[in-house]
């Protein structure tokens, strides 16, 4: 038809566009995209081989999903190797997490440390065991017979360690991964971040690369700041210290980063006084709440320097008269070390036990604790 122009060719052109190129279009960004994943995971199993070997991160264990502290995330994983629930759980702050070796007790006592577990938390209060801890041992199916919570003083005071410690384990990734299925949200988002987080070391890790490992080197490598600094106590690498944070037994416990680097002896201002508040409602209902998912609660006192009680003298006496008082109206066992903790080798700084104080507290409580780890 005259006027009229004809494509004799068998491709088609729409909208200025090759119909062929549409398809070659998408087969180059396929083969981007499969090529961009492949190079992800090759750097993912590469980040994660280093980091197994304590190149990067050795506090860490990038296998794992985070909870919101690096020793709640390897901690957690240990307790869920145990085949069974273990008889008894000790829990509590810092001072348990380095203090009692289940792997010591059991040896005096000739039975199998995994009747045992120490579960402590950094900066653990009585508001993190009831709405974090107490459902988390029951969510894992690992919940004990018995829940020993170990009092040093400032776990029974209120509102002494900074809040927001219950918010950072709901917000942490292992327990929205894990605990509340985002998998099964229906936002685009909630999918791809769940199936990162499986998968991807460098996604769940992420902002800690960038804290714990990019930032200090460059810190070290352009201003030289390649140590740590305690009062006191002296200096460590960040790396060193990192390394000495990393390391972890079977059974939950974890030494003490600074041991066996400082006198032992307490130095500095006090931690607490007179004058703070005792939490007995919150003890009495952690208690409570601990009977009411089936475990039994039960008290152990963890023992501490003379050069720390020198300084703290009158508010301990009172916050050991209140667990006492406590235990006698709730009908719990209160259990005391008995051995002689005068020598500063058994601490760190005073109330941290050293792995050599871990040793003998662990064998100084075995007896007491002979009736909760039988069958």
């Amino acid at each position: 038809m005259e006027g009229e122009f004809q494509l004799s060719s068998p491709t088609q052109v729409r909208d200025g566009v090759s119909s062929l190129a549409i398809p070659r279009l998408s087969i180059r960004v396929i083969v981007f995209l499969l090529a961009l994943a492949v190079g992800m995971k090759l750097l993912d199993r590469g980040i994660i081989e280093l980091n197994a070997r304590k190149v990067i991160l050795p506090k860490y264990d990038l296998t794992l999903i985070p909870y919101h502290d690096a020793d709640f995330t390897r901690t957690d994983a240990r307790l869920t190797n145990y085949k069974t629930p273990p008889s008894i759980i000790l829990t509590g702050d810092s001072r348990v997490r380095g203090g009692f070796d289940p792997s010591v007790t059991a040896r005096k006592l000739n039975i199998n440390p995994e009747v045992m577990f120490n579960f402590g938390i950094n900066s653990q209060t009585i508001a993190f065991a009831r709405s974090a801890l107490i459902p988390h041992l029951i969510k894992k199916g690992r919940k004990p017979k018995y829940l020993a919570f170990t009092i040093t003083p400032e776990f029974l005071l209120k509102d002494y360690f900074p809040r927001g410690l219950t918010e950072r384990y709901t917000n942490s990734l292992a327990f929205r991964v894990g605990d509340t299925n985002i998998e099964d949200g229906d936002t685009i988002d909630n999918r791809i971040s769940s199936f990162l987080a499986r998968n991807f070391a460098l996604f769940r890790y992420r902002s800690d690369l960038i804290e714990q490992e990019i930032v200090p080197s460059v810190k070290c490598w352009i201003n030289s700041d390649c140590v740590v600094r305690v009062r006191g106590y002296g200096e460590l690498s960040y790396r060193e210290l990192a390394s000495r944070e990393g390391v972890a037994s079977s059974y939950g416990w974890s030494p003490q980063a600074w041991d066996g680097l400082t006198d032992g002896t307490f130095k500095g201002r006090a931690r607490y006084d007179e004058n703070d508040e005792i939490d007995y409602e919150g003890m009495k209902a952690l208690l409570t709440e601990t009977r009411v998912a089936g475990m039994t609660p039960i008290l152990v006192v963890m023992p501490l320097h003379t050069s720390f009680l020198e300084v703290h003298k009158a508010a301990t006496e009172r916050i050991l008269v209140a667990v006492e008082s406590i235990a006698k109206d709730e009908g719990i066992v209160l259990i005391y070390p008995k051995g002689d903790y005068s020598d500063p080798k058994l601490f760190t700084d005073g109330h941290h036990i050293s792995r050599l104080g871990a040793e003998y507290f662990s064998a100084d409580i075995a007896d007491s604790l002979l009736p909760y780890v039988g069958p």
